[in-house]
Protein backbone atom coordinates (compact mmCIF):
# COMPACT_ATOMS: atom_id res chain seq x y z
CA UNK A 1 0.00 0.00 0.00
CA UNK A 2 1.65 3.37 -0.68
CA UNK A 3 1.56 6.39 1.12
CA UNK A 4 -1.18 8.33 -0.61
CA UNK A 5 -3.61 5.25 -0.13
CA UNK A 6 -2.54 5.07 3.39
CA UNK A 7 -2.81 8.64 4.29
CA UNK A 8 -6.67 8.46 2.79
CA UNK A 9 -7.51 5.58 3.74
CA UNK A 10 -6.54 7.95 7.93
CA UNK A 11 -8.87 10.46 6.42
CA UNK A 12 -11.55 8.47 6.50
CA UNK A 13 -11.30 6.88 9.49
CA UNK A 14 -10.75 9.85 11.17
CA UNK A 15 -13.71 11.56 9.40
CA UNK A 16 -16.30 8.31 9.72
CA UNK A 17 -15.79 8.59 13.47
CA UNK A 18 -16.62 12.38 13.22
CA UNK A 19 -12.95 13.62 13.57
CA UNK A 20 -12.74 16.23 11.88
CA UNK A 21 -9.89 18.24 13.17
CA UNK A 22 -7.36 15.03 12.98
CA UNK A 23 -8.91 13.98 9.87
CA UNK A 24 -7.96 17.80 8.28
CA UNK A 25 -4.61 17.47 9.68
CA UNK A 26 -3.61 14.12 8.22
CA UNK A 27 -5.51 15.63 5.14
CA UNK A 28 -3.25 18.66 5.61
CA UNK A 29 -0.50 16.81 5.20
CA UNK A 30 -0.75 14.65 1.87
CA UNK A 31 0.96 16.80 -0.62
CA UNK A 32 -1.13 15.77 -3.24
CA UNK A 33 -4.04 14.68 -2.18
CA UNK A 34 -6.40 12.34 -4.26
CA UNK A 35 -10.47 12.20 -4.60
CA UNK A 36 -10.94 9.78 -2.27
CA UNK A 37 -9.22 12.02 0.62
CA UNK A 38 -11.33 14.68 -0.39
CA UNK A 39 -14.63 12.81 -0.76
CA UNK A 40 -14.29 11.58 2.65
CA UNK A 41 -13.85 15.23 3.97
CA UNK A 42 -16.99 16.08 1.98
CA UNK A 43 -18.92 13.44 2.95
CA UNK A 44 -18.60 13.57 6.76
CA UNK A 45 -18.98 17.03 6.82
CA UNK A 46 -22.74 16.99 4.95
CA UNK A 47 -23.16 13.69 7.48
CA UNK A 48 -22.43 15.79 10.41
CA UNK A 49 -24.78 18.81 9.28
CA UNK A 50 -21.93 20.87 8.50
CA UNK A 51 -22.94 21.65 5.03
CA UNK A 52 -21.01 25.17 3.89
CA UNK A 53 -17.91 23.16 5.20
CA UNK A 54 -18.77 20.26 2.59
CA UNK A 55 -19.50 22.36 -0.03
CA UNK A 56 -15.99 24.48 0.44
CA UNK A 57 -14.09 21.41 0.60
CA UNK A 58 -15.82 20.30 -2.29
CA UNK A 59 -14.92 23.67 -4.06
CA UNK A 60 -11.05 23.02 -2.83
CA UNK A 61 -11.55 19.88 -4.94
CA UNK A 62 -11.62 22.11 -8.07
CA UNK A 63 -9.15 24.48 -7.03
CA UNK A 64 -6.42 21.65 -6.62
CA UNK A 65 -7.29 19.98 -9.83
CA UNK A 66 -8.76 16.67 -8.57
CA UNK A 67 -11.55 15.64 -10.69
CA UNK A 68 -14.82 15.24 -8.61
CA UNK A 69 -16.45 11.43 -9.40
CA UNK A 70 -19.90 11.01 -9.27
CA UNK A 71 -20.32 9.79 -5.46
CA UNK A 72 -18.39 13.47 -5.30
CA UNK A 73 -21.53 15.24 -6.87
CA UNK A 74 -24.09 12.80 -4.97
CA UNK A 75 -22.76 14.18 -1.80
CA UNK A 76 -22.14 17.89 -2.65
CA UNK A 77 -26.04 18.19 -3.84
CA UNK A 78 -27.01 16.64 -0.48
CA UNK A 79 -25.22 19.84 1.02
CA UNK A 80 -26.82 22.03 -1.04
CA UNK A 81 -29.86 20.63 0.08
CA UNK A 82 -29.33 20.95 3.67
CA UNK A 83 -27.90 25.10 3.10
CA UNK A 84 -31.27 25.40 0.17
CA UNK A 85 -28.59 26.66 -1.64
CA UNK A 86 -30.32 26.45 -5.06
CA UNK A 87 -27.76 28.06 -7.41
CA UNK A 88 -24.85 25.87 -6.15
CA UNK A 89 -26.95 22.97 -6.44
CA UNK A 90 -27.47 24.05 -9.95
CA UNK A 91 -23.86 25.02 -10.47
CA UNK A 92 -23.06 21.28 -9.09
CA UNK A 93 -25.72 19.55 -11.55
CA UNK A 94 -24.91 21.38 -14.28
CA UNK A 95 -20.95 19.49 -13.91
CA UNK A 96 -23.20 16.25 -13.57
CA UNK A 97 -24.09 16.61 -17.01
CA UNK A 98 -20.81 18.13 -18.58
CA UNK A 99 -18.93 14.98 -17.11
CA UNK A 100 -21.72 12.36 -18.18
CA UNK A 101 -23.09 11.24 -14.66
CA UNK A 102 -26.37 12.09 -15.42
CA UNK A 103 -27.63 8.52 -15.62
CA UNK A 104 -25.84 7.74 -12.61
Amino acid sequence: MNLLSLNSKLVGMYASCGDMRDAKYVFDKIPKPNVFALNWLVFASAFNGSYKESIGYFSLMKELGITANKFSFSIVLKACVGLMELNKGREVHSMVYKMGFEND
